[in-house]
């Protein structure tokens, strides 16, 4: 049988196991009617791993035909930045020209130059209102305030959902910025400080929903924020596990989001308070809130005591809790259940007191990394634990004065689905 003479449902699913390239380069303009059942590839382009000849070809020869068509695109340097930059060279000038239809944007593995190139391309797209950045490194400290201004100001002031992941290095805000970026309703960002967080709210006030991962330890005890209602916030993720947080912080935090529906909290202290749950639940926006996730790993400079005592304050709030103890009392791992993060970061010292029976970690995870590992034999308790992953990272402590780390990308294995 000709390949033209396969239904349309028997080609579409053969393209799914064929890269975006693949599809445009092999089926596009053989006849109208392979033309329109590839038509959601042409809507959707992803360019990324692919030889050379063949993507000068797509760049040439079709991207020019299907670039009013085009809704979302995504560039890949990851695999080599002469993509990146080639793609640049041909449509760099001609964005809006080319793309007037593009309303999502997707960079991966950029460079902070590069990146800085491709913003300075998309200057004038009418529908472009999402920017998504995946894996972005090699930023130096001088440009990280210069980067955070382009990116939210990017296509004058158009876009609406700026969206960095867990993987990027941080921007900072300079203290003097005025700038209030009003198009704003959405942003995930890595921010350098705590303070760099107080400087945000000032400079979104429409965010409907924030995101945030802050990379740094800062030194002094106690950190103030101003007291600038977020009347449009809903949702709010907080990530920052480098800095020790104290309870009056967290408080002084949420009284600026009296209108959260979801709140997410990933955080490290020695607060006793922040593990003690009458007295978060005292602190959160409790009139409108739907959803609350909970994560915080506790150190004191003590040996804990009172565990019972901890868990039972939880039990007179609606959530329930799993906290995980290590065997010296000295570490705690606590979060509310069923564990909704897409990642984990957990410390092998807790790994034996994981229960698989309680399934709180199968659903969500996908990204998982091990810390502090003295065998890899360690890393299986976890895995069975978090049966859903894709990415695995490991730390493992070969000598005393020595670290190895090691990444796996757990795709290929046949008891996990696919990406």
């Amino acid at each position: 049988m000709d390949f033209e003479r396969l239904p349309d449902e028997l080609i579409l699913e053969i393209c799914r196991y064929l890269s975006s390239t693949d599809i445009l380069y092999s089926f596009f303009d053989i006849n109208s009617r392979l033309n329109r059942t590839i038509s959601i590839y042409c809507q959707h382009v992803i360019l990324r791993q692919t030889r050379f000849i063949q993507f000068e070809y797509i760049c040439l020869n079709i991207l020019p035909k299907i670039g009013s068509r085009i809704r979302s695109l995504s560039v890949n340097a990851n695999w080599t930045d002469l993509l990146a930059k080639q793609f640049h060279f041909y449509f760099g000038h001609q964005m809006k020209n080319v793309f007037p239809n593009l309303e999502h944007l997707i960079l991966v593995a950029f460079s902070g130059n590069e990146l800085n190139d491709y913003l300075e391309s998309i200057s004038d797209l009418p529908c472009l209102t999402k920017l998504t950045v995946y894996d972005r490194y090699n930023v130096t400290e001088e440009y990280k305030q210069i980067l955070f201004e382009k990116i939210l100001s990017a296509n004058q002031n158009r876009l609406q959902r700026i969206i960095f992941n867990r993987h990027s290095e941080s921007l900072s805000i300079k203290q003097m910025n005025s700038i209030i970026y009003s198009n704003l309703i959405e942003l995930n960002i890595h921010l350098e400080t705590i303070i760099d967080l107080g400087y945000l709210f000032k400079l979104i006030p429409n965010i409907h929903q924030l995101s945030i991962v802050i990379n740094r330890h800062y030194l002094y005890k106690k950190f103030q924020f101003d007291q600038i209602i977020m009347k449009n916030l809903v949702q709010f993720h907080l990530e920052s596990s480098r800095r020790t947080w104290l309870f009056e912080e967290i408080n002084s935090l949420l009284k600026q989001m009296p209108f959260l529906t979801d709140l997410s909290l990933d955080i490290f202290s020695r607060d006793l308070r922040l593990l003690t749950g009458h007295e978060i639940v005292s602190i959160y926006p409790i009139n409108n809130l739907q959803r609350f996730n909970y994560v915080v790993k506790y150190t004191p400079r003590e040996k804990i005591e009172f565990i019972d005592n901890i868990i039972s304050s939880w039990s007179l709030t609606s959530y329930s809790v799993c906290c995980l103890v290590d065997d010296n009392h000295a570490h705690i791992f606590l979060h509310t259940i069923p564990y909704e993060h897409s990642y984990l970061e957990i410390n092998s010292l807790f790994f034996k007191h994981m229960k698989k029976q309680t399934q709180d970690y199968q659903c969500y995870i996908k990204e998982l990394l091990l810390f502090h590992l003295s065998t890899l034999s360690e890393t299986f308790i976890a895995i069975n634990n978090c049966n859903q992953i894709k990415d695995l990272a490991l730390e493992i402590d070969d000598k005393p004065s020595s670290k190895s780390f090691l990444v796996f990308s757990l795709s290929f294995i046949r008891s996990f689905p696919p990406r």
